[in-house]
C-alpha cells in the first residue's frame, strides 16, 4: 500500500488506476490525521507527503487545521523508514523545509503538479524496490 498524506486525495486517483492489476498491496490509501497516519504506516510500503494540509477532512472524519503541515508528521514517517515522495505543490521554501526535515531518510521530491507525475512516482518507487 502507498500512503498518501495529502489534503487532495483526488490527486492520486490516476496513480491508483495505473497500479490496478498489480498486487493489491500497491493501492493508494489516503490519511491525514496523526491517528490514521500512525495506523496506516505499518501497512504501507511507501509514503507520498504534502506540506500544506488543510483545511481538509481525514477519511476518519477528523478535521485538519488550516495551519497543519506535513513537517508535523515527519517524525512518525521517519521512524517507519519507508521511502517518501514529497509531492507538495507549496512554495519552494515549504518544500525545502519538508525535504530538509527528511534529510538522511530515503526520499525524493516530485511535485503532483508536474507533467505526468504519476509516471515519475512509479519510476522512483520501482527504483526503491517498492513496486
Amino acid at each position: 500500500m502507498i500512503l498518501a498524506i495529502d489534503d487532495d486525495p483526488f490527486r492520486y486517483q490516476h496513480l491508483d488506476r495505473l497500479l490496478v492489476g498489480r498486487q493489491s498491496l500497491h493501492r493508494v490509501t489516503h490519511a491525514l490525521c496523526p491517528l490514521c497516519v500512525a495506523a496506516s504506516l505499518p501497512k504501507a510500503h511507501a509514503v507520498m507527503l504534502d506540506h500544506d494540509l488543510g483545511p481538509a477532512y481525514c477519511p476518519c472524519g477528523a478535521t485538519i487545521d488550516t495551519k497543519a503541515n506535513g513537517r508535523e508528521l515527519v517524525p512518525m514517517v521517519r521512524s517507519s523508514r519507508l521511502p517518501v515522495i514529497v509531492t507538495s505543490a507549496s512554495s519552494r521554501e515549504n518544500i525545502r523545509a519538508l525535504c530538509d526535515a527528511l534529510a538522511g531518510h530515503p526520499y525524493t521530491q516530485i511535485s503532483a503538479i508536474e507533467t505526468d507525475p504519476e509516471l515519475r512516482w512509479i519510476g522512483w518507487l520501482w527504483s526503491r524496490g517498492v513496486l
